[in-house]
């Protein structure tokens, strides 16, 4: 693993942002958890799970999808990772992003998640989808 804290979140979410699930499970420890407003995890396997499950469905749901995270120390062994998602349907685009806070433990692990949604973030990718769908429907016609 790294040497710090914040050199662990950057490699760990560089792994996202690539999608190499694999080499970002070895990050996690056996015992981490991810906390969210819509769900709780537990487990690597599980948490790696989900990463997967929302990557396959932004894929089924954009033409193109660029990702780009910023990594900031927040405190004793805390970091929190700001992930931007440009995503693309038809010939517009729109960027979308959230918030991860990552606590990293004296193992040198990732022993907690928690995804925090920017304030009217999801709204604004909802109408892009809707207004992108409608435009693309119309010219189909």
């Amino acid at each position: 693993m790294s040497d710090t804290p914040i050199d662990t979140v950057r490699t760990f979410a560089a792994t996202l942002d690539h999608e190499d699930f694999q080499a970002a499970k070895a990050f996690l420890a056996k015992e981490c958890v991810y906390l969210s407003q819509r769900k709780n995890l537990a487990g690597p396997k599980d948490i790696i799970k989900a990463y997967q499950a929302k990557g396959k469905g932004a894929h089924r749901r954009f033409d193109a999808i660029e990702c780009r995270n910023e990594v900031e120390s927040s405190g004793a062994g805390a970091v929190i990772i700001t992930f931007s998602k440009r995503v693309r349907l038809g010939t517009s685009w729109h960027v979308y992003c959230c918030r991860q806070h990552v606590q990293v433990g004296h193992t040198g692990l990732i022993e907690a998640i928690r995804h925090e949604e920017i304030d009217g973030e999801r709204e604004r990718l909802r109408t892009f989808e809707m207004t992108e769908s409608t435009h693309s429907g119309a010219l189909a016609r």
